[in-house]
């Protein structure tokens, strides 16, 4: 009996010390996480303009660009929302873009209750 709870003690006090070392980290993944979200929706709603691309009978707002790469998502235009599932295509393959300016910008959908990950 002196010898569990001993051991349960020990390994409770060597829990104790692995959660220590990873809390901090954890504390700073879940902070940048919600930064992240936060900023990410209000750089959506703030923007006004975005250049909205037709791909495979598809709507796709570009987010941003780098070199010849730009990251693109779905676009609802009659919601005037867009969802976050970004997909890398080449300038190159650009055929129908314009630039379509939004009253109050983009909102960003919640994928929380998307169909995709409820399956």
């Amino acid at each position: 009996s002196k010898a569990f709870i001993k051991d349960f003690k020990s390994e409770f006090i060597k829990s104790l010390k692995v959660f220590y070392k990873i809390a901090p980290s954890l504390l700073f993944s879940i902070t940048l996480y919600n930064y992240a979200d936060f900023f990410g929706e209000r750089f959506a709603s703030s923007q006004k303009e975005y250049m909205v691309i037709q791909q495979k009978e598809e709507l796709y707002v570009g987010l941003t660009s780098f070199k010849d790469l730009i990251i693109i998502a779905p676009l609802n235009i009659k919601k005037e929302t867009m969802t976050p599932k970004f997909t890398i295509i080449e300038v190159k393959e650009l055929k129908e873009a314009e630039v379509i300016h939004f009253e109050n910008g983009l909102k960003v959908e919640d994928i929380k209750n998307s169909p995709d990950l409820t399956e």
